[in-house]
């Protein structure tokens, strides 16, 4: 017999995922590290990858967090949306792959952090694209994610051409 679908609890949501950005203007990889560990996150999706060495020729201590986070028992899941680019084929993509893991975190119960280096852009799109997955409307998804203002037309098309037809 079917279960009815669950009401839609963005405090659930907030309870299991949370925006954890990179870089502020008074920390780096290591303050990171040590809000992640110290959280109790069991994984982390890293919008940006830790591993590009692009970015790790500018930030070598980058190639080093995916390792250390993996050596304490998190999961990361690299993914590499570049920040001009996550409504490109390989970008939407990845962000739907990336708000399918955030909620079936949500549903699962698992303590995770999304990252992208300052936490506002990639991050705001894909908590967009989690909430909606979750049940929320269009109108709570932005209030509960606030995305870039510029975005949620683009928002609003992936989730139908993207996620809407698929299993949540």
């Amino acid at each position: 017999m079917h279960e009815p679908p669950k009401k839609y609890d963005p405090s659930r949501a907030s309870q299991f995922v949370h925006r954890v950005p990179l870089w502020t203007r008074t920390r780096g990889p290591e303050q990171y590290m040590n809000d992640i560990a110290q959280g109790g996150y069991q994984q982390v999706v890293a919008l940006q990858d830790f591993r590009d060495p692009e970015r790790n020729q500018e930030h070598p201590l980058l190639r080093y967090i995916g390792p250390a986070l993996g050596s304490q028992g998190i999961q990361v899941h690299n993914l590499n949306i570049k920040p001009t680019q996550s409504f490109s084929e390989a970008g939407k993509q990845d962000l739907v792959r990336a708000s399918g893991i955030l909620a079936d975190a949500v549903r699962g119960g698992t303590k995770t952090a999304v990252t992208c280096d300052f936490g506002i852009k990639r991050t705001g799109r894909t908590l967009y694209l989690m909430h909606r997955r979750l049940g929320a409307s269009h109108e709570e998804a932005l209030a509960h994610s606030n995305p870039n203002s510029d975005d949620v037309e683009h928002l609003r098309q992936l989730y139908k051409t993207g996620i809407a037809g698929q299993k949540h």
